[in-house]
């Protein structure tokens, strides 16, 4: 027979028990919670007594749901945490559970426990007029408490220190939900966004959101207009803040990663406090997945990810759809499992990196791709920690100065003979055989072709001089050059590149665009050169482009089915533009030969 932790059910009703309890399950209750995810209330036995006020964290729901917990079996209460009612009562929350045998293998109740009640009845002598409810006598194997339902729908703050201010005490992140009106958090800042601006028939209006984690789960929360100019420069990433009064509704998984049901927006009552006292609440919170674990995971998921940076590439600049430049850098993370995946950095994130020493690289919520392979992107909500200070970064730490250093690894993602990221190698022709880019989502793909000509015609156009603004500029033909984006007049302008260059490679030809960067490169000139010579030596400005033709270079391009005046037609955009590394190319065209030899 298991043994139960007898004397635990009068340890968590005083506030006190530790973790990895051994308790048997008697019964089980749901509570309907409106438009929000429903609760489960529990009673626990320990064989000496039975305790009815203890709630499944939301997390935990699919649990009841999936008929896991039933009545008479066995669990260990691997993770909780108390939360105390206004009458002084306690509950706990609980946060992870395994069944550790089910109501099956179990031949009833074990012991003849009976309902605990000295806790409750030395703080109903305490305090003064408290809330109706049932004694804990009254309730048996088939009922419980109907008063349960008012106490845990207000949601009672924790038995934790108060706040500074006088504010309400804390609670745990993972017991919030919107049915609460007076609480405070006390978590750190894991994650915090750029300030984000939108315009529309409406009006204008900004916003920020941030992710905050403390030792019981995580959540978003979001500020708009005032708050944010309220709290943005007052919150720092790493720190940790008691949050109250914010408004809670339920979590739009579309656009956010966070393991919460629920989601925080800040308003005009909310508060932010520093808190100083912050050494017990965790950076941030992971469920790591083995790097050789990738192939078996969806597209598209969101995973966390922890590794050795084995190598690096340079941090390179692309133009994206809208004409907006965007730092990018790509590198290689290593774990124990032997197994290499490239990742790719952007913005800020990539332009900061530096991957000297080889350090131990921890991503939060990296966007899985069967790109190439299997790769990661790092998205504006991932949270990129370099030699983070957590158990599983000093462990592969010191396998990998011991072991894993002289490993060489197996990659995942496909590397190509432009020097490293994502590839997709294609000739021309199969561009056009294969049908790329007529399906819902561009296609990518990367080919080694010969510039044939280059249309100089309109490749240049005059741009609007703000540094996060490409958009075409009109002449007012008084000194000043207006961009309707900004809605504002300049005295200057910047040259953009919009080159259409026809490529070919033995098997066909292909036209195609290219952007600032990947047009510079073919070109051998900056923008603004070129425009000074379009204006000052047409013969010069002929000769860069004679100059230009004829090269080779390794193309990676986007293609997408695109339809105007009832036309349709592929689009073939460049982006990115590398000379052929003749060693690495050679391999390539050798394997395939031998590909080709066995079939």
């Amino acid at each position: 027979m298991t043994k139960l932790s007898q004397g635990a059910i009068e340890a968590l009703s005083n506030g006190s028990g530790g973790n990895d309890l051994v308790l048997q399950l008697t019964n089980i209750r749901k509570i309907e919670g409106g438009n929000g995810p429903p609760r489960f209330r529990v009673m626990m036995s320990d064989g000496r007594h039975t305790l009815s006020s203890f709630m499944l964290s939301t997390q935990l729901n699919y649990m009841a749901e999936e008929n896991k917990l039933a009545p008479n079996c066995i669990c260990i209460l691997k993770r909780h945490v108390t939360n105390t009612l206004k009458d002084g009562r306690r509950v706990v929350i609980i946060l992870e559970m395994d069944v550790i045998k089910s109501a099956e293998d179990v031949a009833g109740r074990i012991g003849d426990p009976t309902p605990y009640t000295d806790g409750q009845s030395k703080v109903s002598q305490a305090v003064p007029n408290p809330e109706p409810a049932l004694p804990l006598q009254t309730q048996n194997r088939n009922e419980v408490n109907r008063g349960f339902t008012k106490d845990f729908g207000k949601k009672a703050p924790s038995a934790l220190p108060s706040t500074p201010g006088g504010l309400s005490k804390v609670v745990p992140i993972a017991s919030l939900n919107p049915y609460q009106s007076k609480w405070t958090i006390r978590a750190r800042v894991s994650n915090k966004s750029n300030i984000r601006t939108w315009s529309n028939s409406r009006g204008n209006g900004k916003l920020f959101s941030m992710e905050i984690v403390d030792e019981s789960g995580e959540i978003r929360v979001t500020g708009f207009n005032q708050e944010v100019d309220k709290f943005y420069s007052l919150i720092e990433v790493g720190k940790v803040y008691y949050i109250s009064k914010c408004s809670m509704k339920m979590a739009n998984k579309q656009f956010t990663s966070v393991k919460n049901d629920y989601e925080m927006t800040f308003n005009g009552e909310s508060s932010v406090i520093p808190c100083e006292d912050s050494c017990d609440v965790p950076m941030v919170q992971c469920d790591f997945v083995s790097i050789g674990d990738l192939e078996n995971r969806d597209k598209d998921a969101i995973i966390d990810i922890i590794g050795v940076c084995k190598s690096v590439d340079e941090v390179t600049r692309l133009t994206t759809k809208s004409s907006r430049e965007v730092s990018k850098r790509t590198l290689n993370l290593m774990d124990m499992s032997g197994k290499l995946v490239t990742v790719t950095l952007w913005g800020e994130d990539a332009e900061k990196f530096d991957g000297s020493g080889q350090p131990i690289v921890a991503i939060k919520a990296a966007k899985l791709s069967d790109f190439g392979g299997r790769s990661l992107s790092a998205s504006f909500s991932s949270t990129l920690m370099i030699n983070p200070d957590i158990p599983e970064a000093h462990k592969l730490r010191a396998w990998f100065d011991r072991d894993g250093h002289v490993m060489e690894g197996q990659n995942l993602t496909v590397k190509g003979g432009s020097g490293g990221g994502n590839t997709n190698w294609k000739t021309l022709s199969d561009v056009k055989t294969e049908h790329l880019g007529h399906g819902e989502k561009a296609d990518y793909y990367t080919c080694i072709a010969t510039i044939v000509y280059l249309r100089k015609e309109n490749c240049l156009y005059q741009a609007c001089p703000s540094q996060e603004c490409n958009k075409k500029v009109i002449d007012q033909q008084n000194g000043m050059f207006r961009c309707e984006k900004c809605d504002k007049e300049f005295p200057n302008f910047k040259y953009r590149l919009i080159l259409s260059a026809n490529i070919a490679d033995y098997g066909d030809n292909q036209w195609v665009t290219c952007f600032q960067e990947s047009a510079e490169a073919i070109l051998g000139q900056n923008a603004a050169y070129l425009g000074q010579l379009k204006d000052s030596n047409e013969a010069a400005f002929d000769e860069v482009f004679q100059q230009a033709n004829f090269n080779t270079y390794v193309f990676r391009s986007r293609v997408k089915l695109e339809t105007y005046n009832d036309e349709s037609r592929i689009k073939a955009t460049v982006m990115e533009v590398k000379p052929v590394d003749h060693r690495e190319y050679s391999k390539r065209l050798i394997m395939n030969i031998r590909k080709l030899a066995v079939q």
